[in-house]
Formats: structure tokens, C-alpha cells, sequence
């Protein structure tokens, strides 16, 4: 009686641990399948005695170790600042200095006769013109949040008054014969200033929810994943923002000047050194146009960017896949297969050096 007692309650222990196991079975099963079917690429794996479910990752980026990833005083915000000579470095101060005056719209900015000595040679009048040309190229190239300024409406004025045999010549910047300076768009100070205040809280909000302990490539491809994910490039190239800061992250809409200006104007404020590039580009068509991307440094090494070819027009309802999303993210020369820098900027004398990227 004793033992066949112990005989069914041993079967039922038996019972019970087998349909436990075929329960834990099933949900792993059907786990597996719900994952599958939703696109997640899963391994069943058994440690310890344990079954369980794990995330594959198809697609791995290549990370780039920070052997010091984060350098907290150190932002290349002037890149081609110092590429410029002594009078366009003066003009390049002038305007940066007051640029919070210059959202008034016409604000005038006076040198004096900093320059007196400079005009009083023969050439000295044309040196001048293209010292200007160079700062507003390099400032433009530096400093990506100035959406609110058409540079076209800013005017270098040179005033010459002559007693006797000394002649003496000031200068000064202005908006010309122009109502203003504003770009199109912007009509008064508080539009520029609302404007700004939106493009602020937008990169707060970004740079807020990157990890404090991120490091410098971390950082680069977050910013990068966010741009992907939110702006889309603007076909119609009829908005009045579509080439700048504004556009991207306000009406995250915005052709690749946008897209390059937002990701510089962030990563600024994150102490890694980023540059603008423009140039020339060949997508996978063999179709060869004006573009704009970044560089950035990562320890002793600059990496190019990307964002807008990472963010290809998808047609239908498909979604960028992991592939195509970091293409173009920190890559070395091979970069250079399909980019081409151009380093005289528009109406500029002055040839811009862009950093070598690292060797693949």
C-alpha cells in the first residue's frame, strides 16, 4: 500500500514537470514565431540548464573605440577660420562678434580705418573684396546656425574722405540699399528670435538624451540615427528653409545642406569636432551633383559622414534597412570613391583644406 502510494505520487511530480516543460516550450515557440514574423532576427540558446530567447544583430556597425571619448574643452568650431588671412580673420570676427546685433536686420558693423593702410595700395580695394568673400565663406562653413541671415544682402562698404593730399578710407558692413538683410522668411527681430529659440529646444531636447558616459562616436551616431529617423528630404526644393538649420529640425524637411548644418550645429555643442563639406557626389545611378556632408574627428583621426545619402527617399511603405541606414557613417578614404571636395567656395579666392580622412 505504502509503495504503490509513492508510486502515483511520483507519477504525478513526473506529469506535472513534463507538461511544466512543454508549457515553457510553447512559449518560446510561439515567442520565436511572433518575433520572426515581426521582423526580429532571435536564437534560441540553452545556458545553465535554462532556455531562452536572444536578439540577434544582423548588421553590425563598426564601432570606433574613443581613446579619450570625451573632451569636453575641445570643439573645432572655427575649422576654416584659421585658414584665412589677418583682414578676412578681422571681417570673420566683426561679424561673429555681432551677430546677436545683426538679428535686428541692419545692423551696421563699423571697422574704422582698420583697413586704411590696406585700400591705400592699388590693389588694396580688391584684396579687401575678396578678404570679405573669404570670412562670410569661412563663417558660413563655421557657424551653420546663421539661417536668418541672406548673405547676399550683406554688403562690405569702403568710405574715403581726402583733406589735402591724405586721403583716409572706413569700413564698414550693412544691408546696402536693401530694407534688411533677413532671409527670406524672416521679417523682424522677433521672428529671428522666436526662430532660434525653436532651433534651441530642439537640440536641447537631442543632446539631452544621449547618455552621459557616450563616447565621441556614440554621440556621432546618435545625432546621425536621429536625423535619419526624422527628417525627410525635401523634393520640391521650393521651401524657403529647405538648406538649413530651421528646416531640419523644425520642419524636418530639407535637401542635403539641411541635413549636414543640423548634424555640424549639434555635434558642436557636443564638444566633437565636426566640419562642413561641400562638393561633388556620383550616387548609385551615375548621377554626379552639387552635395554637402561632414567631417568629423574621433582621437587623432577624421571620418566622414553622410546623413542625407543615409537617408535615401524610400518609395511605398518600405524602411531603410540597417545596410543602407550606416553606409556612409565614419568612413575613411574609400569615402573619397564617390565624393569629390571642392575646396574654392563659391565667388571666393581663397582654397579651403579640408582634413585627410583615415585610411579603410
Amino acid at each position: 500500500m505504502i509503495k504503490s502510494e509513492n508510486g502515483r505520487v511520483l507519477n504525478l511530480i513526473l506529469n506535472l514537470f513534463l507538461k511544466f516543460i512543454i508549457t515553457i516550450a510553447l512559449v518560446i515557440i510561439v515567442a520565436f514565431i511572433t518575433l520572426k514574423v515581426l521582423g526580429v532576427d532571435v536564437k534560441v540558446s540553452y545556458n545553465d540548464g535554462k532556455l531562452s530567447l536572444q536578439k540577434q544583430n544582423t548588421y553590425k556597425v563598426k564601432v570606433i573605440d574613443d581613446e579619450y571619448p570625451n573632451i569636453a574643452d575641445y570643439q573645432e568650431d572655427s575649422y576654416f577660420y584659421k585658414q584665412l588671412d589677418d583682414n578676412a580673420k578681422a571681417i570673420y570676427l566683426g561679424l561673429q562678434d555681432n551677430l546677436e546685433n545683426m538679428q535686428s536686420g541692419n545692423y551696421r558693423i563699423d571697422f574704422g580705418t582698420r583697413f586704411n593702410t590696406l585700400l591705400q595700395t592699388p590693389e588694396g580695394q580688391q584684396a579687401l573684396s575678396n578678404s570679405y568673400q573669404d570670412a562670410v565663406d569661412a563663417l558660413k562653413q563655421d557657424t551653420p546656425g546663421l539661417f536668418y541671415i541672406d548673405f547676399s544682402k550683406v554688403y562690405l562698404n569702403t568710405y574715403s574722405v581726402t583733406e589735402g593730399d591724405t586721403t583716409t578710407h572706413t569700413v564698414f558692413i550693412d544691408q546696402g540699399d536693401n530694407q534688411n538683410y533677413f532671409a527670406k522668411g524672416f521679417n523682424n527681430k522677433a521672428d529671428v528670435v522666436r526662430a532660434i529659440s525653436q532651433v534651441e529646444e530642439v537640440k536641447k531636447l537631442i543632446v539631452s538624451s544621449i547618455p552621459q558616459n557616450s563616447s565621441n562616436f556614440e554621440k556621432i551616431m546618435y545625432v546621425h540615427d536621429w536625423l535619419v529617423d526624422n527628417l525627410k528630404y525635401d523634393e520640391t526644393l521650393s521651401r524657403d528653409n529647405r538648406s538649413n538649420v530651421y528646416g531640419a529640425l523644425v520642419e524636418r524637411d530639407v535637401t542635403c545642406q539641411g541635413y549636414a548644418k543640423a548634424f555640424k550645429y549639434i555635434i558642436d555643442s557636443l564638444s566633437v569636432p565636426c566640419i562642413l563639406v561641400k562638393g561633388d557626389a556620383t550616387n548609385s545611378q551615375g548621377v554626379t551633383e552639387k552635395h554637402v556632408w561632414n567631417y568629423v574627428q574621433i582621437n587623432d583621426g577624421w571620418y566622414a559622414v553622410d546623413v542625407t545619402w543615409d537617408d535615401p527617399i524610400v518609395i511605398g511603405t518600405g524602411e531603410i534597412s540597417p545596410e543602407i541606414k550606416y553606409t556612409y557613417l565614419c568612413k575613411g578614404k574609400s569615402f573619397l570613391d564617390n565624393h569629390v571636395e571642392e575646396g574654392t567656395l563659391p565667388g571666393s579666392e581663397e582654397y579651403f583644406k579640408f582634413p585627410e580622412l583615415v585610411s579603410d
